[in-house]
């Protein structure tokens, strides 16, 4: 508006001045060695601004000439610049399509419209990738890591590779600068606590979970309060990782910092039967044999287990026979509904060659359930007190159709003779629980196996 308005003033300025100049017209003379000239003002004015608009015309067009080669170029560069980033576009395209080879095609043919921009690389990377190159994958990988646009997903994807060789260190250190680049992003933190318990680092593994309770994702959605799954299941990779590293540091001979741990991963996570046995283990190496026998006794009114009764067991090595079958009595007093209450007094009277006591015992047991270790235990009183071989066979042949609880790993279905962290069978973690054993299909397997793993 207000430029029309600048145009319109300027246009009747000149209209009211070659007015006035027509109006007011003269003429001007100019002698020049043998010639003389005459025009008017007005002429004059005229050739004046006709002879200024040429000169600016002239001007123009050199400039314009001379800035074409510049021009052409850029306009050639912003038009390859397009179909590049089309073919880029496409690219990626055909990667979600699942289309590797036509991806690994149109990677190339942006790269040589496109030299300089990162998201080539990454586009050659991932076709590359889908088509099996890794050692292609891994050279467009490591050349992204001298752009800091695509430095982040280019230590993701070397990372990743790492991994699937088996090179955990240097998985590790990359995940480790990833996270220095970026601590809030959301990969870094659970590969990391992956590789450090694969590699046994629990200290570590702890720091990362507590990092990763602080910068959940989660807590913005859920207004910084985390739902009950979730935080049960941080609270439970917690108590595991400090679980493994009390009992690392027990081996390597510091009880006390390993009780610091223990007590934590007890803390956590107080049924763990795992966590309840390693803080007894850690209390008797410290001399607390009475903070051991009243974890065991806490814990027997839950979670009666044939673990607790070893370490109650010897709690006292030097403690009298009827005192400590005094003491273990105390054991179906504190859980009188489970069959382990009496089996733990009748192994110490068996022990201890009270008979009528173990077959009290074993039979109040084994009117609870019936148990391959409870039929064995009687066909072994049965035979101590002299009986009919009749029995003891009966016996021995119901126990071979009975099972125990064991240790059983719910992810192969595979026994193991104690708990671990992971599977020695399939490496899967934290799948090893206390449950009935019975004869199973494992699977990609054809054969039935039993308990201990043995071909039916």
């Amino acid at each position: 508006m207000f430029r029309f308005l600048g145009y319109l003033f300027l246009l009747i300025a000149i209209s009211l001045s070659g007015t006035w100049l027509f109006e007011n017209n003269g003429v001007i003379a100019i002698d020049w060695m043998d010639y003389r000239i005459e025009t008017t003002i007005a002429f004059a004015g005229i050739m004046a601004c006709l002879l200024l608009f040429i000169a600016v015309i002239t001007i123009e067009v050199l400039l314009w000439l001379k800035k074409a080669p510049r021009r052409i170029s850029s306009e050639l560069a912003v038009n390859r610049n397009i179909k590049g980033l089309s073919l880029l576009a496409e690219g990626f395209a055909a990667l979600v399509d699942g289309d590797s080879e036509r991806a690994r095609d149109l990677a190339k043919a942006s790269r040589k419209l496109l030299p300089a921009q990162p998201f080539v690389l990454l586009l050659s990377a991932e076709a590359a990738k889908g088509s099996g190159d890794t050692e292609g994958a891994d050279r467009y990988l490591h050349a992204m890591l001298k752009n800091k646009a695509t430095e982040l997903p280019a230590l993701k994807g070397l990372v990743n590779s790492a991994r699937l060789e088996g090179n955990l260190t240097q998985a590790i250190s990359l995940a480790e600068k990833a996270r220095s680049l970026k601590p809030k992003s959301d990969w870094t933190l659970p590969v990391l606590l992956d590789l450090y318990k694969k590699t046994g680092d629990w200290e570590s593994a702890r720091n990362v979970i507590d990092s990763h309770r602080g910068k959940n994702p989660f807590r913005k959605l859920f207004k910084r309060k985390l739902p009950e799954d979730f935080h049960a299941r941080i609270m439970r990779e917690k108590a595991l990782a400090s679980l493994m590293l009390s009992r690392k540091i027990y081996n390597e001979g510091d009880v006390g910092l390993a009780y610091k741990y223990a007590k934590e991963a007890y803390d956590l996570e107080p049924g763990f039967i795992p966590a309840i046995t390693n803080l007894c283990n850690v209390f008797l190496a410290l001399g607390k044999r009475a903070a051991a026998k009243g974890l065991i006794e806490k814990a027997w009114e839950y979670s009666p287990h044939p673990e607790l009764y070893e370490i109650y067991y010897k709690i006292y090595p030097d403690e009298k026979p009827q005192k400590k079958l005094k003491r273990f009595k105390k054991l179906i007093a504190i859980n009188p509904d489970s069959s382990e209450s009496y089996k733990s007094v009748a192994l110490l009277a068996m022990d201890i060659d009270m008979l009528e006591v173990a077959r009290e015992n074993l039979q109040a047991a084994l009117q609870k359930e019936e148990t391959k270790t409870l039929l064995k235990l009687m066909a072994q009183l049965e035979e101590k007190s002299g009986a009919d071989k009749e029995i003891i066979n009966q016996l021995l042949k119901k126990a071979e159709y009975t099972e125990d609880d064991s240790w059983v790993c719910e992810s192969c279905n595979s026994p193991a003779a104690k708990w671990d962290v992971s599977c020695k069978r399939c490496n899967a973690y934290d799948s090893i629980t206390w449950k009935r054993y019975d004869k199973i299909t494992i699977l990609g397997s054809d054969r039935m196996v039993t308990n201990g793993g043995k071909a039916a």
